[in-house]
């Protein structure tokens, strides 16, 4: 379910509205699923930029996106084949089923979204009968989302899960120490039918630096390079932990988190090992 890492990512590089703190809300339901972001809202450029293949509105260059293959979006389709799009005006309903073979990118007008105020984006995956699969999946990526997923985004400073059918509401936030700009904290709170409600807060060491490169990327020769160890007792063995683009891939053996604007292979889930920018 690496389309859930894919909404997250084009959640974190939407504007948003001066004095909004920016989250990302995911609704499941058995019969569909739904992904509220409080951003600005669809411009005609990103509506025409869902309408096509590689035409993303993001640049590969510009700092402030994490995400620029402008493939993201075409990842529900591995959930359901009738993705649905809420923002603004534009209300946009694919269907991959369509006869024509055009439905990934000719939208028709999805009808009105119930329950929503029209404010910021709504993404709807309904999912087909039968699909328990699909449901099971989905959960277990939702259940993988660990906190530290919220350390190196840009933007994104809350993450919340709400499973009616488990009784499950789970919210995530990232906030900065208050006296130590270096330090982390991030808040995990967890309520469950028929459980106590829990809150556990973990505290990250963030150091960051700009290194030189070996080799030019994008018309740039220097990059930011981080580390993030948890601070937790001495007597408390680290596990191995991830390597990040902004997003986790997959840990490499060290004990630390390491995030830093690696050149990756088109499923984003490993380090290029060939690139000489990552050398």
């Amino acid at each position: 379910a690496h389309f859930v890492l894919e909404l997250v990512q084009n959640a974190d590089d939407n504007d948003y509205p001066a004095g909004v703190v920016p989250e990302l809300r995911v609704e499941v339901t058995p019969a569909a699923i739904r992904f509220f972001n409080n951003e600005a809202g669809f411009s005609e450029a990103n509506a025409l930029a869902l309408c096509s293949i590689g035409r993303s509105t993001k640049r590969a260059d510009d700092p402030r996106y994490i995400g620029n293959k402008g493939i993201g979006w075409k990842s529900v389709f591995k959930i359901t084949p009738r993705p649905q799009v809420h923002s603004r005006g534009f209300r946009l309903a694919f269907d991959a089923t369509d006869a024509s073979g055009l439905g990934y990118i000719v939208p028709r007008p999805a009808e009105p979204l119930t329950g929503w105020d029209g404010r910021g984006t709504v993404v709807v995956l309904p999912l087909e009968a039968g699909g328990g699969a699909a449901l099971r999946e989905l959960r277990v990526a939702l259940s993988d989302l660990r906190p530290s997923l919220l350390l190196f985004l840009r933007q994104l400073r809350s993450l919340e899960v709400r499973d009616a059918a488990l009784g499950l509401h789970r919210r995530t936030t990232r906030r900065q120490h208050a006296t130590d700009p270096g330090r982390v904290l991030l808040e995990e709170s967890l309520e469950r039918d028929g459980h106590a409600p829990s809150t556990q807060t973990q505290e990250w060491l963030v150091v960051t630096r700009r290194l030189d490169a070996a080799a030019e990327r994008l018309g740039n020769q220097s990059t930011e390079v981080a580390i993030a160890f948890p601070l937790v007792e001495p007597s408390s063995p680290l596990p191995a932990l991830d390597v990040f683009a902004f997003l986790p891939l997959r840990s490499y053996g060290m004990r630390f988190l390491l995030p830093a604007d690696w050149v990756l292979p088109s499923s984003r889930e490993s380090v290029d090992a060939s690139s000489a920018w990552n050398q």
